[in-house]
């Protein structure tokens, strides 16, 4: 009865390990299968051409096209700010800057800055009108707009600026900046010193 639990249990034994080794075969079998699929899909998705959309001519009310929305994009439509081309900077554009704040020495702050990135038309002067927000005022659309990373918080207008709202040279400026409390970097400065 011995030898015949002993038999019972050495077949149990060779049948489980036999099952363990298969079933480990198995699972290389798949994992090796899985890579195979994945890798292929990867490279054919990298070596596919951009896909192509039809358009759906039933969306127009009137049957035409939209030129805007259909137009490819231009170098010019596609460029921001950050990738301006230094050598289309007018840095000879004439620039006010005014202190809008009470704190004495700001508009001089500015300018220093304006003149380290290479603007070589910059003048100081006071503003009559205090403004807890910096304000910039460009005489014609997209002049200094390279401003913009200097000033991001800043307002941004097209127009023209009142006599009453600032004192200093007039003649030639094309952008005014009304440094307000948002940009009141000198007071923070001399706090640190």
């Amino acid at each position: 009865m011995a030898k015949e639990k002993n038999i019972k249990a050495a077949a149990a034994h060779l049948f489980f390990r036999s099952f363990l080794k298969g079933m480990v075969v198995l699972l290389a079998l798949v994992i090796i299968g899985l890579g195979t699929y994945l890798g292929i899909e990867i490279y054919t998705h990298r070596n596919a051409k951009e896909p192509t959309f039809e358009r759906d001519e039933s969306v127009f009310a009137d049957g035409k096209v939209d030129e805007l929305l259909t137009a490819e994009p231009t170098e010019a439509s596609t460029q921001s700010i950050y990738e301006t081309d230094f050598n289309e900077i007018d840095f000879s554009v004439g620039i006010n800057v005014l202190n809008a704040t009470e704190t004495s020495g700001l508009a001089g702050y500015w300018t220093d800055k304006l003149k380290e990135k290479g603007y070589t038309n910059v003048n100081t002067a006071d503003s009559s009108t205090l403004y807890e927000k910096t304000r910039i005022v460009v005489t014609e659309e997209g002049i200094a707009s390279e401003l913009k990373e200097v000033f991001p918080k800043a307002d941004w207008e097209v127009g023209t600026v009142s006599a009453e709202e600032m004192s200093g040279i007039t003649e030639g400026i094309k952008v005014y900046i009304f440094i307000g409390n948002d940009y009141d970097e000198v007071s923070e400065e001399e706090g640190d010193q």
